[in-house]
């Protein structure tokens, strides 16, 4: 991968986790798409109020069992 596309790709997962904007992830399988979930949960626990409040959706029972496990 080249510089710049390391750069940009870095950029948009640290847009991605931000607690302050809602976010869709779209990827390929195996591109980090439940990682970075898992950091944008975790991400979020630090400032909510009630863990209630975040709500998480994965496309497959796979990624959600990652996610619970990971969480």
């Amino acid at each position: 991968m080249a510089p710049e596309a390391l750069q940009s790709d870095q950029a948009v997962r640290q847009r991605a986790i931000d607690p302050q904007r809602s976010s869709i992830v779209q990827a390929p399988a195996g591109s980090g798409k439940t990682s970075l979930l898992t950091l944008r949960f975790l991400r979020l626990l630090a400032v909510v109020e009630r863990p209630e409040e975040i709500v998480a959706i994965t496309f497959t029972e796979q990624a959600a069992g990652e996610l619970r496990k990971k969480v």
